[in-house]
């Protein structure tokens, strides 16, 4: 679990119970470049002892507020190559947890539907990727998620999209590519 210094402004800490190679493979993803920077395996692997209560419970005596906890920060724990089981797993531990706040945001928004439990989850918020227009159907499916909070990632934001019907979503992240190698946002 990488602590408050992480790069992620709207998070307190990430987490990550997969490792390895994410197959949706994107050109700008920033979680590909660190494994390949730092030579870690391609092959899928689950870390079940991914939490550290202990940083937790120090950032809420230092900050007296819950933590925000993005958990997959480098990898996309809903993809189809994850077990349910897996997911499930950290689902568990999460609703164990309510002294957190535990952040999910997936590309694949489809499988939050398996995990009835999140609608009765105060403490987790359930999120999708949008990039671009073609992307907007995974707002469909967020929509059908049965939970408490819906959340919307429009990061990297690469070309206009538009009007975008935000009912149902309560909290939405907007930013550009970024990196030596991002593209222009023509909006």
């Amino acid at each position: 679990m990488n602590g408050p210094d992480n790069k992620i402004g709207w998070c307190d800490f990430t987490a990550n119970p997969v490792s390895g190679r994410c197959q949706h493979a994107c050109s700008y993803c920033y979680a590909e470049a660190i494994r390949k920077r730092y030579k870690q395996p391609v092959e899928i692997k689950f870390k079940p002892n991914w939490f550290d209560g202990r940083q937790v419970d120090k950032f809420i005596r230092e900050n007296d507020r819950f933590p925000i906890i993005f958990v997959g920060s480098m990898h996309d724990l809903f993809g189809e190559w994850i077990p349910s089981a897996q997911i499930q797993d950290v689902i568990n531990l999460c609703a164990k947890k309510d002294a957190c706040r535990f952040v999910f945001l997936t590309k694949n928004p489809k499988r939050y539907q398996e995990f009835e439990q999140f609608k009765y989850l105060d403490n987790c918020i359930l999120g999708t990727t949008v990039t671009c227009h073609e992307d907007e159907w995974r707002i469909v499916k967020l929509l059908k998620a049965k939970c408490r909070c819906r959340m919307l990632s429009i990061e990297p934001m690469l070309g206009d999209l538009g009007k975008l019907n935000l009912e149902g979503i309560d909290w939405v992240v907007i930013g550009c590519e970024s990196g030596p190698n991002r593209r222009p946002c023509k909006i």
